[in-house]
C-alpha cells in the first residue's frame, strides 16, 4: 500500500506534534526493549521476543510519525512513511519484511526457529538504533 492509498483509506490522518504523547511512546518503546533483552531467546520464547522488539520499532516510528505531524493507524502505511514521506526505501522494505513475519505470527500460527529469531532479532535491533537516531 503506497502512501496515497493509505491517506485515501483514512489510515493516516494530521496530527499535532504531541511531545506527551511522543516522550510516552519512547518510553514505552525503552520498556519493551528492555523486557524483550531480558527473555532468554529458545523454542518457547522465540516468536514472543521477536514480538516485542517489533512492537518496540512500531512504538517509536509511531512516534517519528507524529513529530512529523501524521497520526497512522496501519502497520502497512508505516513502510509506506518510511520509503516514501522519509525516503527511506531499504528501512521500508525492512520494516515490511518484519511486518509480515510478524503478521504470520499472530494470525497464522506460523512460529520462529531460534536462528531465524536471532537473525531477525538482530535486524530488529539495528533498526531500532537507526529510527532514534533519525528521530
Amino acid at each position: 500500500m503506497d502512501w496515497k492509498e493509505c491517506h485515501d483509506r483514512r489510515y493516516i490522518k494530521p496530527a499535532s506534534v504531541n511531545e506527551d504523547l511522543i516522550a510516552s511512546l519512547n518510553i514505552s518503546a525503552d520498556k519493551r526493549y528492555q523486557t524483550a533483552s531480558r527473555l532468554v531467546i529458545d523454542e518457547i520464547t522465540a516468536a514472543t521476543v521477536f514480538s516485542l522488539y517489533y512492537d518496540c520499532v512500531r512504538e517509536l516510528l509511531e512516534a517519528l510519525a507524529i513529530k512529523h505531524r501524521f497520526k497512522i493507524y496501519n502497520h502497512d502505511c508505516f513502510c509506506a512513511f518510511l520509503k516514501e514521506v522519509l525516503n527511506k526505501q531499504s528501512i521500508g522494505d525492512k520494516f515490511d519484511r518484519f511486518r509480515k513475519i510478524k503478521n504470520g505470527i499472530n494470525y497464522y500460527g506460523k512460529d520462529l526457529d531460534i536462528d531465524t529469531a536471532l537473525e531477525l532479532i538482530t535486524d530488529l535491533k539495528d533498526m531500532i538504533e537507526y529510527v532514534k537516531r533519525i528521530s
